[in-house]
């Protein structure tokens, strides 16, 4: 092998290895009975400083701070204050693990977003995170256009230096998002839904949309 060559395959496994740390973990993506316990042992695998896992308890540690997770308990309904907590994803680069709460009985679902990089410091969010490339913004967004127990629309957060969690855009009073991407670090594409008809409220309408970026405001056109 020449020296191009080589050089060439180190790059390579450099950006193999940067673009899986930007990777999430998802957990559950099967919807196994064991996916669980298997999304916890795999952190703990993966992760020790961080993670330890045993007859079902995720501790979680940062610093000189723990946090305590009681996974695979579900919901018995024998009271609204009951809580079921399931791991949704981990996010290696900013060092966040993310987790679905279902709650009042099961009507509720939120999600929260536990940082391990500053002191466990939590954020209540409606939907799963989806960050920028840079880790500087994320994008909640979802469609519940009858019940309205959860986000219909979209909410973008902005990602401080030292952790902290600012909402800098909301639209979730006119239709639904069905999907939204980021096309760069300025811009957001999105695909929305809507009735038809609002006062027949039957067949679902089609639309695009595009949130750019624009002197340091988030502005919705048509796209």
């Amino acid at each position: 092998m020449n020296y191009f060559s080589q050089a060439i395959g180190i790059v390579t496994l450099l950006l193999a290895g940067l673009s899986h740390a930007d990777i999430p973990m998802v957990f559950c993506e099967d919807n196994s009975e064991s996916c669980q316990t298997d999304g916890a042992v795999k952190l703990s695998k993966q992760f020790p400083q961080h993670f330890s896992f045993a007859d079902d308890i995720l501790v979680i540690t940062s610093g000189d701070k723990t946090l305590k997770i009681h996974l695979n308990q579900p919901l018995t309904y024998e009271s609204e204050d009951e809580e079921s907590i399931t791991l949704d994803r981990y996010f290696p680069n900013l060092n966040w693990l993310v987790v679905r709460e279902i709650y009042d009985g099961g009507e509720s679902i939120g999600y929260q977003i536990i940082d391990l990089k500053n002191q466990l410091n939590t954020t209540d969010v409606a939907s799963s995170p989806f960050p920028s490339t840079d880790n500087t913004h994320f994008i909640n967004y979802g469609i519940d256009l009858e019940a309205g127990f959860s986000l219909n629309g979209i909410v973008i957060y902005k990602i401080g230096q030292q952790g902290e969690i600012r909402e800098v855009y909301r639209h979730d009073d006119s239709w639904g998002v069905e999907s939204a991407e980021w096309v760069n670090l300025n811009k957001i594409s999105l695909i929305t839904r809507d009735y038809c008809n609002p006062d027949e409220r039957e067949d679902l309408c089609e639309q695009k949309f595009k949130l750019e970026n624009i002197n340091q405001a988030w502005r919705l056109s048509p796209q």
